[in-house]
């Protein structure tokens, strides 16, 4: 990882332009609580905001366009490629970029999220507690900010996995179907009490589903991320494998 050469990235021209979007992106986003406002705590508009149905579209569509820039960013330096031994350490070393940059908008993405909801909720401001989990709503949200960025950031390397290695179109693909399975998948309602109860699909850990306490919600997603880093790992073998790597000019 080459920190200074991602400083470097993020002041160019088109992160730039990324960073511009985000904010129209949450913008445009928050004006899905204008029904839900009245009637939310402040930490309670905070999460419906982050849940949304736009402001995740606008995320996933930020980070795919964000990773694909920082790819031909360091496509682009052939000193920096021959350094690397083999295929894996290439590709390792550069989802391991595509992550930072992707940790770094998501982070933007959410102050803007956070000044905004501050500012439709200001005079109404107060912490709560989460009645069925017993915790402080704050400490809850901080929980949701983690678990959104680890789901989105492994689907987008999954994309960008298929992007490099097959083609633009079938990653680009890839990502739609996730876009549009996360916004349509019929979701259960129900408490999630025991094991048995655990969804697979990745949507039920990109919205607040309510689970018997907040630490099997906690074990339940962590399951749900062994299973996608899995799911990378035998893509990522795959390629390494059978398939050849691309580097884009």
């Amino acid at each position: 990882m080459n920190y200074k050469k991602i400083k470097i990235l993020l002041n160019t021209d088109k992160f730039k332009a990324i960073f511009l979007a985000s904010i129209l992106a949450v913008f445009f986003s928050s004006y899905e609580l204008n029904s839900d406002i009245v009637s939310l705590s402040y930490e309670g508009t905070i999460l419906s905001l982050f849940s949304g149905h736009l402001f995740q579209l606008f995320l996933f569509c930020i980070l795919f366009v964000s990773s694909i820039y920082t790819i031909s960013y360091f496509d682009k330096s052939y000193q920096n490629i021959i350094r690397y031994k083999n295929k894996k350490e290439y590709l390792n070393n550069l989802l391991k970029n595509v992550s930072i940059v992707n940790f770094i908008i998501y982070l933007y993405y959410i102050i803007i999220g956070l000044i905004i909801v501050t500012f439709k909720c200001f005079g109404n401001i107060s912490f709560s507690f989460i009645e069925y989990y017993k915790i402080p709503f704050i400490l809850y949200n901080c929980y949701s900010f983690i678990k959104y960025y680890i789901i989105i950031n492994i689907l987008i390397l999954i994309s960008i996995c298929l992007y490099k290695c097959l083609n633009k179109f079938i990653g680009g693909g890839i990502l739609s179907l996730i876009i549009i399975l996360n916004g349509c998948w019929q979701y259960s309602s129900n408490v999630i009490a025991t094991f048995s109860d655990f969804h697979l699909f990745y949507g039920y850990y990109l919205y607040p589903f309510q689970y018997s306490s907040f630490i099997f919600e906690i074990c339940c997603f962590s399951l749900e991320i062994i299973i996608l880093l899995l799911i990378l790992e035998i893509i990522k073998y795959i390629n390494l494998k059978y398939k050849k790597i691309y580097v884009l000019e």
